[in-house]
Order: structure tokens, then sequence, then C-alpha cells
């Protein structure tokens, strides 16, 4: 049962919704203004009004287990979301519509654990996904394809930056270090 909440801000925060166990957040701008998604032990993803606290339309299905990474970006199409779950898949959603969008991205065979996505120097929007498998997978974000070999990563800390020669690095931690590749 999705319980929402009366939205007012104090020392504590605001809590937008009570509904479980939530394991990922993300966020970006909608068409109507800034917009929240959770994933959930359920398996599902939920879109919120950020401003309000209100859902926006109905659970996001396809994951045979618990949702336990969120990624958002601006696509050609509009926004985007993409979720990784305990099923080793990623799936892509259109945010505004919460449709699905082309097939799940496999690859991992543990669960996925941390999720990004970027715009490389040449506008693709580019996403990783970090497993306990101990790999890092980039993606074509828009086509839902691999872009390159799985690289060793660690199941949690993932980010990626462009420096000011438009090159893109990947860094995780492994091991107590930092490591970090050309994405």
């Amino acid at each position: 049962m999705v319980d929402t909440l009366q939205p007012t801000i104090g020392p504590e925060g605001r809590v937008v919704a009570a509904l479980g166990s939530v394991r990922a957040l993300a966020a970006w701008s909608g068409p109507d203004g800034p917009m929240l998604a959770s994933g959930g032990e359920d398996g599902a993803v939920r879109r919120w009004n950020a401003t309000t606290g209100a859902p926006v339309g109905g659970p996001m299905t396809g994951h045979t287990g618990p949702v336990t990474a969120l990624a958002a970006w601006s696509g050609p199409d509009g926004p985007m979301l993409a979720s990784g779950g305990d099923d080793g898949t990623v799936r892509r959603w259109n945010a505004t519509t919460g449709a699905p969008v082309g097939r799940s991205m496999t690859g991992h065979t543990l669960p996925v654990t941390a999720l990004i996505s970027w715009t490389s120097p040449d506008g693709y929007v580019m996403a990783a996904s970090a497993s306990g498998d101990g790999t890092i997978r980039r993606w074509n974000g828009a086509a839902g394809t691999p872009a390159g070999d799985p690289l060793p990563g660690s199941p949690s800390g993932l980010t990626a930056w462009t420096d000011s020669n438009s090159r893109t690095f990947l860094a995780s931690r492994r091991f107590g270090q930092i490591i970090f590749w050309d994405a």
C-alpha cells in the first residue's frame, strides 16, 4: 500500500511516501517539474512528483527481484530512467510515461548494485552498471547495447566525469583503492 503524506519540510526533511523498503532513488526534471523515482524490494520502480509527493502513474515492473539501482538522464525522446535489479538486469523506461524501452540489458551474473549515466563528448547518452559479479558494464543508453568489454570493478561506488579535454572517465573502488578508466 502506498501512503503519501502531506509535504512539509522540517529539520528532519520531508517524507514523500512510505511504501516499504526503498533501495534506490533517482531524480530528474520532467515536463511537470522535479520528479523522483524509487526502486524497492517488490521489484517495482515508482515515480513521484518531487514537489507534492504525489505518485505519478502506476508501478513500472519487469525485474524478478528487488530494484537495487536507478539512474536518470535526458534523452532525445525526453527523460529516461534505467533500473538495475537483483536479477542482474538493467531495464530502461520512459520516465514521463512509465513505458518500458527496448529489451533488458543483460550480462551481469549477480545483482546490479550501482548505475550511472552521462553524455559522451560526441553527444551519446551512456550508462554503466556495477554488479556483485565484480564487473562494470558500459552501455549505449539510447540503444541498450554494450559499449566495450566489461571492466573489473566493485559492486559499490561508481561515478563518471568528463575532463577539460572532453575525455570521459569512470571510477570505482576496489580493494580499498580508487580505480578509474577511460569510459
